[in-house]
């Protein structure tokens, strides 16, 4: 899409609120407070059993990519043999 300039900024300061207003985020069933209640009550409406647990409940963020990816989404290009593991960077000899 392609806007005039004076339309882009016309439609940017749309989302800039006035001075002394507040962005509220979370507001209804996705407030802090009395989320079980309320997730309870929407689940009831819906007639839906409230889902307690994930499927990825304790595992790894590298075993939950690789359940989702697939297990040779981690297998290396260059070598098709070993697998990337992600890793902090090991500074070299002229770091300090």
């Amino acid at each position: 899409m392609e806007l005039p300039v004076v339309e882009f900024v016309r439609r940017f300061m749309q989302h800039i609120l006035p001075d002394r207003f507040y962005k509220i985020r979370y507001y209804g069933i996705l407030s802090t407070s009395a989320v079980s209640r309320k997730l309870q009550q929407c689940c009831g409406l819906l007639n839906q059993n409230q889902i307690l647990s994930s499927p990825y409940m304790g595992l790894t963020t590298y075993e939950i990519l690789e359940e989702i990816l697939g297990p040779d989404a981690f297998t290396c290009p260059c070598c098709k043999k070993g697998k990337m593991v992600f890793a902090a960077p090991v500074p070299g000899p002229d770091s300090s």
